[in-house]
């Protein structure tokens, strides 16, 4: 058995789990947990020389069962690509999170699959409770900028700091504006006050040009209440506005 070899030093808790005339796989259990509570595990495998970590999809399985977050097109998953790659593990194409390493290096790899699945569900955390359509929403507004300034460029991925020190993303950059697009949902409001507040606590990016585009086709009368809300920290427009500039552009004020 390799547990007590490979796993106890790391303070994890390992079974082997039965698998017939198949080649063993072990459980790893870890004191983590997601944002709902559930346990966070690994699984290994071994042959004589390597090893592989792996979660068994669990990680994806999580967010899409649990938070109720869509994943079904390859540009949702973008962000947690992205995450595990910076962990130095890799996500498959039918989302399961793992590592293969040679066996004396099996602490760093159980790590690097461990550090990925925590990155993915502190993203999960922060997502819960956001509609699905929240990347198909930022493709919509894109398509909308383009057409209302389109000698303008767009890019995405342009990133800001926080005086948290943490990294946020912004969904599209165009003109000079960082531009998120949110919608009506309180969470969805939070999370991006959350964001600009900590991005705009840094003394040298209280001038930095944002611009936040919230849905107001399904609720506007709440679309309104939370822009509101927003505006606090950025100059926010609704989708119903850009669509208006496409026919008539005029400057964000």
């Amino acid at each position: 058995m390799i547990c007590p070899e490979l796993f106890d030093a790391m303070g994890f808790q390992c079974q082997q789990l039965t698998q017939g005339s198949a080649p063993p796989v072990y459980h790893l259990s870890t004191p983590f947990q997601t944002f709902d509570g559930d346990g966070i595990g690994l699984f290994a495998e071994t042959d004589e020389d390597t090893i592989r970590i792996f979660d068994a999809g669990r990680t994806i399985f999580h967010i899409i069962g649990s938070a109720g977050i869509d994943l079904s097109d390859g540009r949702s998953m973008q962000p947690i690509k992205k995450l595990v790659d910076a962990a130095g593990a890799v996500l498959s194409d039918d989302g399961e999170i793992f590592m293969v390493s040679m066996r004396k290096d099996a602490e760093d790899c159980a790590r690097r699959v461990l550090s990925a699945i925590l990155a993915v569900s502190s993203w999960e955390r922060d997502n819960v409770g956001i509609p699905s359509d929240g990347v198909r929403l930022a493709s919509e507004v894109e398509f909308l900028l383009r057409q209302w300034k389109p000698s303008a460029p767009i890019e995405s991925g342009r990133k800001g700091v926080g005086i948290s020190g943490r990294e946020y993303e912004f969904d599209l950059y165009q003109d000079g504006f960082l531009i998120d697009a949110v919608s009506s949902h309180p969470q969805a409001t939070a999370s991006v006050i959350r964001k600009l507040a900590d991005v705009r606590g840094v003394p040298s990016q209280q001038d930095l040009k944002l611009l936040i585009i919230i849905d107001d086709r399904q609720d506007a009368i709440r679309a309104t209440q939370e822009a509101s809300i927003i505006r606090q920290f950025a100059p926010t427009k609704t989708v119903s506005w850009l669509q208006s500039q496409v026919r008539q552009p005029t400057a964000i004020n």
